[in-house]
């Protein structure tokens, strides 16, 4: 499963060149990823409700900047589990702006939780959440893209 969103890019988004300032990325793969989760039918009140899970603390995260975005560009940000691990999944995403490949990001999560202790560790995913997002690889994409 993938899932598309678009962005407005606003003001305030840019730098003084009107090139997209690069943090603004970062927070949209978040985006990207609870939308991702949404779609599946994993929002938030599921994930802490029906799983006892805070929620997926992100402990890496990368990008490869091809092409700018500006202020006014109408961007289509796709997102899709590209992997689960034992403890960790990869969220892969996508930044185009009218099919033009603009930034590839990488988010490596955990499923987290609260131990006795109060701190946040992280757990096992459960089969169920990895049936609702399963990992595509590249061929998977190219298939779903229709």
């Amino acid at each position: 499963m993938q899932n598309k969103i678009e962005i407005s890019v606003e003001w305030g988004d840019t730098d003084p060149a009107e090139i997209v300032f690069y943090p603004n990325f970062f927070k949209w793969f978040d985006t990207g990823t609870w939308r991702l989760f949404d779609a599946a039918g994993l929002t938030y009140d599921v994930i802490r409700n029906d799983f006892s899970l805070i929620g997926f603390p992100l402990v890496e995260v990368r990008s490869k900047f091809i092409s700018p975005v500006h202020f006014r560009d109408p961007v289509q940000l796709t997102s899709h589990i590209s992997e689960w691990g034992r403890k960790t999944f990869q969220v892969s995403h996508t930044v185009l702006v009218k099919d033009r490949p603009c930034v590839e990001g990488l988010e490596t999560r955990v499923l987290g939780r609260r131990a006795d202790d109060g701190a946040i560790e992280a757990v096992i995913p459960p089969k169920e959440i990895q049936v609702r997002l399963p990992a595509l690889k590249n061929k998977d994409l190219q298939s779903t893209e229709k």
